[in-house]
């Protein structure tokens, strides 16, 4: 194909359709100006009661001069009012829900924008992708420069090959050197401006239907003095004169508006189509390789055909700037796939159908795949944190008994961390019931026991935890609740802020991320969370070494609020179940961090 005579061609329509267009907005200005000039002349005869020409009235430089700059300031202001929502590339892209490409499979696409920015010599635009479209589409913003901006569905990254994701990126940046945003935008602001005249003609109709509104119709209407029938009888001639004046004048506003809107709309979608083939040719002469865009075209119309294109995050306001046109945003928008196909190749446009539906069903194979594993990976998820949550346990009456008094709630307490078998306690203790039973024994001597017995036991139970010189997750869950309830430690009486806590929340994370399989991933998860509240959290922080260090941590994040507490929880969780797997050590870590920090009885299954 012959792409530079193709452009010169579009130009040369687009040009000679912007002039018309222009001609057509002057001829509604001046049709405008002639209306009002009508009105004033009819106002004039009628107050005055003298009857000077129509034709000198009207032809009066200043009367003309008048009527025409009151239409036009009609015009600017509607045009006026539609520029101020106009927004900048990367602020269009942020209202229609798209998100920066930053995604490493996503390093296709940028090599891509970058080979058609070096091809082109245009400024690297920012890269969008709007996720929930499955469709093959595209559509650039801005008015070129550093404001520039592309973005593409989810369907083109997954379904296009390299040449043909070349061709979509290279007609969108056909459209930024061309100008087409701006051009779209001054189009688009011709047909609010011509609008405006159609709005103000509503306008001025609106109190006219009020004013002849039957008695009773209408609460607001108050008829005037002397009238009770609400009528125009008696009213005065000259009143009734003006008020004919008034409507007839609203009237053929509204009228010469619709058809000013309608035609400048039509000259709007000629033009629209005239700059889809620019980009087209544009996009060749980047390539040079016209097959590559005209397989993607193919492809976005079977693709279509299937349903299973989205509307997803985009607009009817943006539906002109699309690679191709959606079914659900009007007709006329864009030139039919056909038509830009057979300009482009010689092939038929049902050529490469069967390599397209043979692609769509490896695709849709894959996703299915990669659901059913996501299902299986967030089932895993869910029964690690059921096994996180606390369960109901009922104490044999011998136990319960002996949880009566400090000194029975010692010996059961120094039996569980010793490992030996519980007095009254039938059959194998599992360890949530351990858990359990240890909590219970703490509280019961916190309860039960005198100033000296709690001292006493809180001294002892430290001796107890340590095993052979080194504590086990067991031993320091119980150290860590009894270093909370029987010490007497006060609660600080002022909040933290989260900002001064980084380094003891990464490092107390980090120290239960060290005990799985994948710390670094681990943290990973964790860190995602807990950045909103923790700015700055480091990529690998250092995991403590010492037990005591890890609790004074616990000590300091407990001066924190509630719901930062209970992110940080959650965090751990998270952590825990990374690999689908919870050890009977991780819950115990878990059941210590939650006492040390005021979160015992959170629903650690839920959120």
């Amino acid at each position: 194909m012959d792409f530079f005579a193709q452009q010169e061609q579009a130009r040369r329509r687009s040009a000679w359709l912007t002039a018309c267009a222009a001609a057509f907005a002057a001829a509604v200005v001046v049709a405008t100006g002639l209306v009002f000039a009508a009105s004033a002349w009819c106002a004039w005869f009628a107050v005055s009661g003298r009857a000077e020409p129509f034709g000198a009235f009207v032809l009066c430089p200043a009367v003309a001069a008048c009527s025409c700059a009151l239409a036009l300031i009609v015009v600017l202001t509607a045009g006026a009012i539609a520029c101020r929502r106009a927004r900048s590339g990367n602020a269009l892209m942020l209202s229609v829900g798209a998100r920066r490409a930053r995604r490493p499979e996503e390093r296709r696409l940028f090599n891509v924008v970058e080979e058609m920015s070096i091809a082109s010599g245009a400024d690297m635009p920012d890269v969008w992708v709007v996720d929930d479209d499955n469709g093959v589409n595209a559509f650039a913003a801005g008015y070129g420069g550093s404001d520039s901006a592309v973005c593409l569905t989810a369907g083109a990254l997954k379904y296009l090959a390299r040449d043909e994701l070349q061709g979509v990126v290279a007609h969108e940046f056909g459209h930024i050197l061309n100008g087409d945003m701006r051009f779209n935008s001054h189009l688009a602001l011709l047909v609010e401006g011509l609008s405006g005249i159609s709005t103000l003609g509503r306008a001025m109709l609106k109190p006219m239907s009020k004013l002849f509104a039957p008695a009773g119709e209408d609460e607001g209407y108050a008829p005037m003095p002397g009238n009770p029938a609400g009528s125009m009888r008696g009213a005065g001639a000259t009143f009734a004169i003006l008020t004919v004046i008034y409507f007839i004048t609203g009237c053929a506003l509204w009228l010469l508006g619709c058809a000013g809107e309608f035609f400048a709309r039509i000259l709007q979608l000629a033009a629209s189509r005239e700059r889809e083939y620019l980009a087209d040719a544009a996009a060749v002469q980047f390539t040079r390789d016209p097959e590559g865009l005209a397989k993607a075209l193919r492809f976005s119309r079977l693709l279509a055909g299937h349903q299973w294109r989205g509307r997803g995050a985009s607009a009817l306001n943006i539906c002109h700037m699309f690679f191709v046109g959606e079914r659900w945003c009007g007709s006329g928008m864009h030139p039919p796939v056909k038509d830009r196909v057979r300009r482009l190749s010689r092939l038929g446009l049902s050529a490469f159908d069967r390599e397209f539906r043979v692609r769509i069903a490896e695709v849709r194979r894959d996703m299915e795949l990669r659901v059913a594993a996501n299902y299986e990976r967030y089932r895993q998820k869910q029964d690690a944190h059921a096994k996180l949550a606390p369960e109901p346990v009922k104490l044999p009456p011998e136990v319960a008994a002996q949880l009566g008094s400090a000194a029975g709630a010692g010996v059961v307490l120094a039996s569980l961390l010793r490992g030996g078998q519980v007095h009254g306690w039938n059959g194998p203790m599992n360890h949530t019931e351990r858990r359990v039973l240890a909590n219970r024994a703490v509280a019961a001597i916190r309860s039960w026991g005198t100033d000296a017995e709690v001292a006493a036991w809180a001294d002892r139970i430290e001796s107890l935890a340590q095993d052979g010189g080194e504590m086990g997750s067991f031993g320091f869950m119980v150290w860590c609740s009894a270093r909370r309830r029987l010490l007497r430690r006060r609660t600080p009486e002022r909040y933290r802020r989260p900002a001064g806590m980084v380094r003891e929340v990464s490092g107390a994370v980090a120290t239960i991320a060290a005990f799985g399989s994948n710390g670094a991933h681990a943290w990973a998860l964790a860190r995602r969370r807990l950045e909103a509240f923790f700015p700055g959290l480091p990529q690998k922080p250092e995991p403590y070494e010492s037990a005591r260090r890890f609790v004074e941590a616990l000590d300091a994040i407990r001066s924190l609020a509630a719901p930062v507490k209970r992110e940080i929880i959650f965090a751990i969780r998270d952590v825990v179940a990374e690999d689908g797997v919870v050890t009977d050590d991780e819950a115990n870590y878990l059941a210590a961090v939650a006492d040390s920090i005021g979160a015992c009885g959170w629903d650690l299954a839920g959120s």
